[in-house]
C-alpha cells in the first residue's frame, strides 16, 4: 500500500470513505449522481462540480469537471474534446494543482464523463 492511499488503497480518510461505502450501499450509484450535480463554474460542454466524497487524506479542495450530458469517456464529441482541452489547459491550470483521472476499472461513475481536479493538503 502506498503512503498516499489509506486502508482500502483509498485516497480518502476512513472517515469519508465509511460515508461512500454507506452511500454506495444505500443505491447510491443506481442513479447517476453528476447529472444533477450543481455547478461551481460552467463551460458550454463542461461544469465543475464539488465532489460530495472526497479524496481528503491528500486534498484540501476536490471539485470534478463533469461533462453536462450523460455520456462516457468514449462517447465524447470532437467538440466536447476540444472543450475539455482547452479547459484543462486554461481554467484548471490557474485553479488547481492536480489531475486524477482514473483508469476505466477504477472510476465508480464510468457513463459519466469526469476527471478529478485537486489542491493538495
Amino acid at each position: 500500500m502506498s503512503e498516499w492511499t489509506g486502508k482500502g488503497g483509498t485516497l480518502r480518510t476512513p472517515e469519508t470513505e465509511a460515508k461512500y461505502k454507506e452511500y454506495k450501499a444505500q443505491g447510491g450509484l443506481t442513479v447517476c449522481p453528476l447529472c444533477e450535480r450543481g455547478p461551481l463554474h460552467e463551460f458550454s460542454y463542461w461544469r465543475i462540480v464539488e465532489n460530495l466524497f472526497p479524496y481528503d487524506l491528500v486534498a484540501r479542495m476536490h471539485h470534478m469537471i463533469v461533462l453536462k450530458r450523460h455520456a462516457s469517456d468514449a462517447e465524447l464529441t470532437n467538440e466536447e474534446r476540444a472543450e475539455l482541452h482547452e479547459i484543462k489547459y486554461g481554467y484548471v491550470q490557474d485553479h488547481y494543482q492536480f489531475i486524477i483521472e482514473p483508469v476505466g476499472r477504477q472510476k465508480s461513475i464510468p457513463v459519466h464523463s469526469h476527471i478529478h481536479l485537486i489542491i493538495s493538503k
